[in-house]
């Protein structure tokens, strides 16, 4: 027999919030309302999702109706939390109580440090007295309370499997001050469990968006990560864990969009950009990177681990398209590197990656190697860096290298063109609409590989939200230091 469980609260005449717990898995949605009933009972109401959840068994299903939770929750059972739109159920705090509580720990710091400069600098000299440093050690712990509860993650899962979380929305807001950078939390935390996100927004946060620790196995699927103040998709480095992202946004997200040390990393059919420093950078054992548009940040892809293989992407506007760093050996392969503004590739010191079949297009420099100690005399050639079969147009220089300082001061040209198979070739591009990549030249689309880079969209099923706008510098632009902090007080 199902159960339905559910929770009702108001604030004025204008919001009503509901709960409803039931015990199978079902691929509707059902109908979302106080009077809901499921397999003809009528249900308990709860007051919280937390109270939800503890009264929850295994395996249950618990539904969320429209609505603000106003709370932050831990899941340590195997359980399915459906909501009715990731932009109609909201889990989190509201920006005004995070301010207050990081406004309120911040003038205790103040107060704190100007007690411990008076004793220091006194004259003459003198020690603290008792209550002094009883004063001291109260305001500690009230700002270490108040620090504590902005930190903490909104959805906590830990030590379990199967716990999905479907078509909900989590914030966890506060716009940190000028100068002040925050790393430390996530809004959603995965500490060694098996998680699925499915058509969830974690939009506005304070530091990560999902942080992902211990032997974990997470999926993210038709989700948004954005306008976080940390990193939208991060976990502690290393850690065992298993990470699959498909046919998502990662966007406007402040320091990376998505940054993983972890045993396995797929990144797959997902639009990466906006982020003021990289859009990718992992150092996982095993990396797939495919099928992505990468667009629009500082640099597109900053590392992919010693042996990542990124296949069929569209790298696209970057400041440097990607980079590569000692020791790693990647294959970009069959990718399109177009209008990147400095370089397509960048690689640093004695990396060697298979730069194989791709596009580049559109940029200062193709493919900038250094500082390095050259090889091969005055004509560096494409075979000693497994540059091959690649198209070029419209580049500057295709491939230089930045000798090493003891060897030369001036960047070298390698000779890529009409050898192992580079070519210079018009693959006639156009963007529609910003949106839809076309290739007019008829003779490249005969080829597998470019086919795929066609079916890539920059097209966002999610529209820009009110928390992006509120933190992206208005001049189009990634640059850290436009994005918009609160003035310190």
């Amino acid at each position: 027999m199902n159960a339905r469980l559910s929770c009702c609260s108001a604030i004025g005449l204008l919001l009503a919030t509901n709960l409803i717990l039931a015990e199978s898995v079902s691929n509707e949605i059902p109908p979302l309302s106080p009077t809901a009933t499921i397999g003809g009972q009528s249900g308990k109401e709860f007051a919280t999702v937390q109270s939800a959840l503890e009264a929850a068994p295994s395996g249950a299903v618990i539904y969320l109706s429209a609505g603000r939770f106003n709370e932050r929750i831990v899941i340590r059972k195997p359980v399915t939390v459906v909501g009715a739109g990731a932009g109609e159920t909201i889990l989190g705090p509201t920006k005004t109580e995070q301010e207050d509580h990081w406004d309120e720990a911040t003038s205790i710091s103040r107060m704190i440090d100007d007690k411990m400069r008076t004793v220091a600098e006194a004259n003459p000299p003198r020690e603290i007295t008792e209550k002094e440093a009883d004063n001291i050690k109260r305001d500690y712990k009230k700002m270490s309370r108040l620090v504590e509860t902005c930190l903490e993650p909104v959805v906590l899962i830990e030590g379990i499997e199967k716990v999905v979380l479907r078509a909900l929305g989590v914030t966890m807001p506060l716009t940190p001050t000028e100068g002040s950078g925050l790393q430390v939390t996530a809004a959603v935390k995965v500490d060694s469990a098996e998680v699925q996100l499915i058509e969830c927004a974690i939009v506005g946060c304070m530091s990560n968006g999902i942080g992902v620790t211990g032997n974990s196995i997470l999926e993210i699927k038709n989700c948004l990560v954005a306008a976080c103040w940390g990193t939208g998709v991060t976990s502690s480095h290393p850690n065992d864990s298993v990470v699959h992202i498909a046919d998502s946004d990662i966007r406007n997200n402040y320091h990376y969009n998505i940054s993983l040390g972890v045993e396995k990393c797929d990144i797959e059919g997902c639009r990466i950009s906006g982020t003021a420093w990289s859009g990718i950078s992992t150092g996982a054992k095993r990396v797939l990177i495919e099928r992505n548009a990468i667009f629009h940040n500082s640099r597109g892809i900053y590392s992919v681990g010693e042996n990542g293989v990124v296949r069929n992407n569209l790298i696209y506007r970057n400041n440097v398209g990607a980079s590569c760093w000692s020791p790693e050996e990647p294959l970009y392969e069959a990718n399109l590197f177009l209008e990147n503004k400095q370089s397509a590739l960048f690689v640093s010191g004695p990396a060697v990656p298979e730069i194989r079949q791709n596009m580049i297009v559109d940029s200062l420099i193709g493919v900038k190697y250094g500082p390095m100690k050259i090889t091969g005399g005055e004509k560096p050639h494409a075979s000693e860096y497994a540059i091959e079969g690649n198209l070029f147009w419209k580049i500057g220089t295709p491939t230089v290298v930045s000798p090493s300082r003891e060897t030369s001061s001036l960047d070298k040209p390698i000779e890529v063109l009409d050898t192992e198979g580079n070519r210079r070739v018009d693959p006639q591009l156009s963007i529609a609409d910003h949106q839809q990549l076309k290739i007019g030249n008829v003779d490249l689309l005969r080829e597998k590989n470019f086919q795929v880079l066609t079916k890539i969209t920059l097209q966002s099923r999610w529209p820009a939200t009110p928390e992006e706008l509120a933190m992206i510098p208005d001049d189009g632009t990634v640059q850290s230091s436009k994005w918009k902090k609160r003035q310190k007080n």
